[in-house]
């Protein structure tokens, strides 16, 4: 009979030593980060170009980069040195230039970051466009751009400062909305 308590004390310590085992693998499972589901490059690409065309492939806009890394799950991406170069459907090219930029899902949106140049040749009767800002919005599809950022703008004839920068290349404007002060000549 000692026998068999001895082996039933046993298998009871045995179980409950193997349940406690159980117990501290499971915590320890919880507190270890899910690694499927953490932000990760999945590719990069170096010296990257990406242009884009209207269904008749004609070019709409041409995206430019020293460096580019796509992140997963969130299907971003991160941009180092972008220029964005917009070709209207009349006159000169755009050009935007950033010190980093970051993409949205699918690339609807991009987030120009840092310093921010637009550049637009002079074209017919139009002064020539060169204006610096900071994390200017782009919706390439849509061919616009907004910032609420400082910003100033400047052409053969004329120079302005402001609060805000709008691009629209549909409507070919650029605006300037608050605080607006330059200098005009004829």
């Amino acid at each position: 009979m000692r026998l068999r308590g001895l082996l039933g004390l046993l298998l009871v310590l045995a179980v409950a030593a193997f349940s406690w085992w159980v117990q501290q693998l499971s915590r320890e499972l919880e507190q270890r980060p899910d690694r499927r589901h953490q932000e990760r490059v999945d590719y990069y690409l170096e010296g990257f170009s990406v242009l884009a065309t209207d269904a008749g492939g004609t070019p709409r806009y041409r995206l430019d980069g020293r460096r580019l890394e796509h992140r997963v799950p969130s299907d971003t991406a991160t941009m180092s040195d972008p220029v964005l170069r917009w070709y209207p459907d009349a006159g000169p090219e755009v050009t935007l230039r950033a010190e980093r930029a970051e993409g949205s899902p699918g690339g609807e949106e991009v987030l120009l970051a840092g310093e921010v140049t637009l550049n637009r040749p002079a074209w017919q009767d139009q002064d020539r466009v060169d204006a610096r800002t900071r994390n200017l919005r782009v919706r390439p599809a849509q061919r616009t751009a907004h910032t609420p950022e400082p910003a100033q703008a400047e052409g053969e004839r004329y120079r302005i400062r402001g609060r805000g920068l709008a691009l629209d290349l549909n409507r070919g404007t650029l605006t300037l909305e608050h605080e607006v002060r330059g200098t005009h000549a004829p």
